[in-house]
């Protein structure tokens, strides 16, 4: 084994201790059970077949980081492809109306 490693049991351990809190965590970002257990158990497929935790100083904070990442990547992406209300576009317009004067000159 590679002395950066992390080994499975110690994996195991960890998703244990952190999984549920992790999930709740990610439901919360994604609004959705099954997108958040998907990120959850990518994070922790990754780490299996990487092992690389032994760096991490924190190991609880770095699972979150590891999972709120890729989540808040993946609302981004789905974010991009939603069509913009059209009440939200109409108070916009009013917002940013130019003035019928230039107060400026």
């Amino acid at each position: 084994m590679h002395p950066n490693r992390t080994d499975a049991a110690e994996i195991e351990s960890l998703y244990r201790q952190h999984g549920a809190a992790l999930l709740l965590f990610a439901a919360a970002i994604t609004g959705e059970h099954s997108r958040a257990q998907d990120a959850l158990h990518q994070v922790f497929l990754k780490l299996i077949e990487d092992g690389n935790l032994r760096h991490a100083l924190d190991k609880k904070a770095y699972l979150f980081a590891c999972v709120r990442n890729p989540v808040l990547n993946v609302a981004k992406v789905l974010n991009r492809h939603t069509p913009p209300d059209p009440d939200s576009a109409r108070l916009t317009s009013t917002w940013f109306t130019p003035p019928d004067r230039d107060y400026a000159a």
